[in-house]
């Protein structure tokens, strides 16, 4: 490929959930789909941010120690909590 385009590369039917979507049904959805992240939506279909595999594991890393927005992700239980609100 030596011009690809976004078209190309993208993911046509990506896998979103809501912002009060629960951290264990982001990790079943992720391992069953073998996907890496997914978009979080808000209720009029509007992206507000993405939960990826990385935000997540932070949850696994949390030893007491972090602090920020590290800390506020490993504590977080829904999406609203986990994502990185950043979307372009």
């Amino acid at each position: 490929m030596r011009n690809p385009t976004v078209a190309s590369v993208m993911t046509k039917d990506p896998y979103t959930v809501g912002l009060d979507t629960d951290y264990k049904t982001i990790v079943d959805l992720l391992a069953s789909k073998q996907i890496s992240a997914v978009a979080v939506l808000a209720p009029d279909g509007f992206p507000m941010g993405v939960v990826s595999e990385a935000d997540l594991l932070l949850k696994q890393e949390d030893n007491g120690h972090m602090s920020g927005r590290q800390a506020r992700k490993a504590a977080a239980l829904v999406a609203k909590d986990l994502m990185t609100a950043k979307v372009y």
